[in-house]
């Protein structure tokens, strides 16, 4: 099976633009459609960019690799180099001019990403590999934060009123698979018995976060869809064929991140609102229920926690363009 790196991650980065796109719709009821159509478009063909840049990078590494030969087209030698530096090249620039027609906070967002990857990917003979290394799982959280939220980013710069723990879930179940995948996705039960210390604070991040955002959220549905998709991977466990196993793991996460987007899109129905408003009846009952058994000191525990998630610090990014004036910044390019 021949195919190519952009390609095979195009329905994973779709669909994670448009869960910021979905969440911003339930939010806010109603989008500018020609302010969509150019988001997506300016953050697929930036973020494809990366594909290509990565592969000239790791091209000696990935010769060896039986595995990365099946989706990689440089290292198959179907793609040549100097057409994988001009196709770099040529979706990180179109991508940026066309995100202008945005808004600046969206072509800041997507111009973040796009440096973090290329740090990401640098090579272990260049001198931020170490850092890439130290770095390695808090870039890629807010690499892939940035991500879930730039469909949103795409017509607001307000974040009060984003579901952010449902976006910390996806981001760090993100990154937990994506460290599982680099681990070794052949006996992924050994592999995590090995690095208990990594897995076991990310499944904490994991977990805490998804039940923050049972707790907190009125759409509870789309929240509780995850569950039983997720269960998907268990089908996975006793698959052998490496190569197969990954592509089909892969799928599966497009699978659950595209059932959390329908299921948001769904909640315009009535009748699936209606279900909805009912599953949220039935959580706050049983949260009252519990609120009613606490002592008055772990009560006022919940209570300040509760105080301390809805504190933002920035409520819009236009607060950050006042402190570092980053979207009035001029770019002067002086011959030398």
């Amino acid at each position: 099976m021949k195919t190519d790196s952009v390609i095979v991650n195009l329905p994973k980065n779709i669909v994670q633009y448009l869960i910021g796109f979905s969440l911003y719709l339930l939010v806010y009821g109603s989008f500018d459609l020609f302010k969509l159509i150019i988001g997506l478009t300016s953050f697929i063909l930036a973020y494809s960019a990366i594909y290509p840049y990565n592969d000239l990078m790791d091209y000696e590494k990935d010769k060896k690799d039986k595995f990365k030969r099946v989706y990689k087209a440089l290292v198959r030698g179907d793609l040549k180099q100097k057409d994988a530096i001009t196709l770099t090249f040529g979706l990180t620039v179109t991508g940026l001019l066309l995100s202008t027609l945005v808004n600046s906070w969206y072509t800041v967002l997507l111009l973040v990403i796009l440096l973090q990857n290329f740090l990401h990917s640098a090579p272990q003979t260049s001198k931020y590999f170490k850092l890439k290394k130290k770095i390695m799982i808090p870039n890629m959280f807010i690499l892939q934060t940035i991500k879930y939220t730039l469909g949103w980013f795409t017509f607001t710069t307000d974040i009060t009123q984003m579901p952010t723990w449902i976006i910390n879930t996806l981001s760090w179940a993100y990154v937990y698979a994506y460290v599982v995948y680099k681990h070794g996705t052949g006996n992924m039960k050994a592999s995590m018995s090995k690095n208990l210390k990594v897995y076991i604070p990310l499944g904490t991040l994991v977990i805490g976060s998804y039940i923050i955002s049972l707790m907190i959220y009125p759409f509870k549905l789309p929240i509780i869809i995850i569950v039983p998709l997720g269960f998907l991977f268990f089908t996975m466990r006793n698959q052998k064929d490496i190569i197969k196993k990954t592509f089909k793991l892969s799928g599966i996460t497009v699978i659950v991140m595209a059932g959390m987007v329908l299921m948001n899109f769904l909640l315009n129905v009535p009748s699936i609102a209606k279900v909805n408003d009912g599953t949220t009846d039935v959580f706050e009952k049983i949260g009252e229920i519990t609120m009613n058994k606490m002592d008055n000191e772990t009560y006022e525990v919940v209570c300040q926690i509760n105080e301390t998630l809805y504190s933002y610090p920035i409520r819009d990014l236009k607060e950050l363009d006042n402190i570092f004036n980053i979207t009035g910044k001029e770019v002067i390019v002086r011959n030398i």
